[in-house]
């Protein structure tokens, strides 16, 4: 009898221990929309307020920005004290140019390791360029490890060409190429404002490794994009994305459609998940 009660004590102590060994993590995609004086009121002088806010508000544990410069990463450092902000601009010079950061909380995870590297033929050179895009890209990654347990995390962040075809499906396979050999088994979330619709192969070429939420929680819904151009109005160009490598892992998915009386912090939206390993 006490056997038999010992070894169910060791059940439940099992049973908790796998309960507790749940890691739950929402993400975000967002691009910021890169300062400049064309957007007259649009400028990011009339909107960084609403895009800290944003953040904040959400709190994930991970934020993958898109089209952010220096100076726009470094107002959200200085109002985001509990993100650590990890980025490398695309140009040569590293203080010129976009970035595609990852922001993340600095109490619940700790970076491990990261890279940024160009989509390009020669991914390792700074400012590389080899396959007619319009503008240097990047894809900028970390490795995460929870300040509580011994889960891992892998998150990549980028932003495809807005022009070239062959830059976004050699893009695409490069990352797949690359995330493949350094994400080690660990669970790997995949951020980017990709600028395809999913019919695009290169779109079609990620979603065939990895899952897009999209289509379970909008089911049959072709119109809720993401691009809307500061007026509200999607489009339906779904063209922001998070990527998973498990199916079952995504529990809740939106798109964010936050404003403040039709003033918009971006001409994205963001798109958020929440991700259980």
């Amino acid at each position: 009898m006490r056997r038999i009660a010992f070894l169910g004590f060791i059940l439940v102590i099992g049973i908790l221990s796998c309960s507790r060994s749940l890691v739950e993590v929402d993400v975000m995609t967002f691009n910021i929309r890169y300062a400049t004086l064309r957007d007259s009121s649009n400028y990011w002088e009339y909107r960084k307020d609403q895009v800290a806010e944003l953040i904040d508000k959400n709190r994930c544990d991970f934020v993958g920005l898109q089209e952010a410069l220096p100076v726009q990463i470094e107002f959200l450092a200085e109002g985001l004290d509990q993100y650590g902000f990890l980025w490398r601009t695309r140009e040569i010079d590293p203080k010129e140019g976009e970035a595609a950061p990852i922001i993340y909380l600095k109490a619940k995870w700790e970076l491990i390791s990261s890279e940024t590297f160009w989509l390009s033929d020669t991914p390792e050179l700074a400012g590389s360029n080899t396959w007619n895009a319009a503008c240097n890209r990047v894809a900028t990654w970390g490795l995460f490890q929870s300040v509580s347990s011994d889960q891992r995390i892998f998150v990549c962040n980028t932003h495809f060409d807005h022009v070239s075809q062959e830059a976004r499906l050699k893009g695409a396979q490069l990352i797949i190429d690359r995330i493949s050999e350094i994400a080690e088994g660990n669970p790997i979330i995949l951020l980017g404002d990709l600028n395809g619709k999913p019919d695009n192969p290169a779109i079609d070429l990620l979603c065939n490794k990895w899952y897009d939420p999209y289509p379970d929680f909008y089911p049959g819904d072709t119109l809720n994009g993401t691009f809307h151009g500061f007026n509200g109005n999607p489009f339906g160009r779904r063209i922001d994305y998070i990527l998973v490598n498990g199916q079952k892992s995504v529990s809740q998915f939106e798109i964010v459609r936050s404003n403040n009386e039709g003033a918009y912090p971006s001409d994205h939206f963001p798109v958020k998940a929440t991700i259980s390993f």
